[in-house]
């Protein structure tokens, strides 16, 4: 016979450990939903950020050509492209690499001409005299080590072309589409820094953004103005970074959907200026905080004027 002290001991027992698991699943529940309340609020701060850098550019704007070319933007696709187009995309990134993105449109007719209208089989069939006579051009870039890449890389696009029916098929089995939106696979960005030239690191983001893949080129401006506003961990130009500033725009896409080209577009503009658009840019190493209508969410703001006080 079970002493009835011990049955209620027992009981209590039972009934206590109900409570914890109950308590547990209670703060559990609790927790997430604090997340779910903290992320809701982030994908609104996001919003705002966004829009906020878009009015400002809207203001500094000289003309319209900002906002063609974001309406452009957003019909951008490469799909059916021609080799030709991919390789002259490429071509400007091996270009431009360790130089003022404006290097390359003033050589651009020049850099054409001399690469045969960026026809991508003659070009692949180059020699070492071709080489050499490209060099001699005067409207050229004349970095031998950048037109011999050029000659390489059109020999790997013909043969991903030849493989694949044409280079815009082997991008668009790499990617993956949700709704208007074309997201490179994780292999793909390693794809090409180790099948081309010139295009490690940021040149392959870059590269892509050119033909129209929906990614941001995580260059200086791109690093400098989102760890600042805190939605990075660094600044520093390594891949954690690189991976971090793709998710920042995916979730500013989501919260706006606006495409990821354009948000490129629009925070690499806020910290570079792009003169040729804008009176002057904001965010620079330099910041004109009093201009600047992220302030409220900016962690570099607030550190400066804490330092300040």
């Amino acid at each position: 016979m079970i002493d009835p002290s011990m049955r209620k001991e027992h009981v209590f027992e039972k009934e206590n450990t109900l409570f914890t698991v109950q308590c547990t699943k209670i703060y559990i529940l609790t927790i997430i939903i604090i997340k779910m309340i903290h992320m809701s609020r982030k994908e609104k701060d996001l919003e705002q950020i966004y829009r906020l850098i878009v009015e400002k550019l809207g203001q500094l704007s000289k003309g319209d050509a900002f906002a063609k070319t974001m309406e452009e933007n957003r019909n951008f696709n490469y799909k059916g492209k021609d080799d030709s187009y991919f390789f002259e995309k490429m071509t400007q990134v091996v270009f431009e690499s360790g130089l003022r993105p404006t290097s390359w449109a003033p050589h651009r007719d020049g850099i054409k001409k001399a690469f045969c209208h960026f026809n991508v089989r003659k070009v692949a069939s180059f020699d070492n005299d071709d080489i050499q006579s490209v060099l001699a051009l005067k409207d050229m870039i004349h970095r031998k080590p950048k037109i011999e890449a050029v000659v390489f890389n059109a020999r790997k696009i013909a043969e991903k072309s030849k493989e694949h029916n044409g280079f815009w098929k082997w991008i668009d089995g790499e990617v993956t589409r949700e709704g208007e939106l074309i997201f490179p696979k994780p292999e793909l960005i390693e794809k090409i820094q180790k099948t081309f030239k010139w295009l490690t690191g940021i040149n392959a983001y870059y590269f892509l953004k050119l033909c129209g893949v929906d990614v941001i080129k995580p260059d200086l401006n791109v690093r400098r103005i989102l760890f600042r506003l805190g939605l990075t961990e660094t600044d520093k130009n390594n891949r954690k970074t690189w991976s971090q500033i793709q998710d920042v725009g995916r979730r500013i896409s989501k919260a706006t959907g606006e495409r990821i080209i354009n948000i490129d577009y629009v925070i690499y503009l806020y910290g570079s200026g792009g003169i040729q658009f804008f009176d002057h840019p904001i965010c620079t190493i330099k910041p004109k905080c009093e201009e600047c209508p992220l302030t409220n969410f900016c962690n570099w703001y607030k550190s400066q004027r804490g330092e300040q006080n």
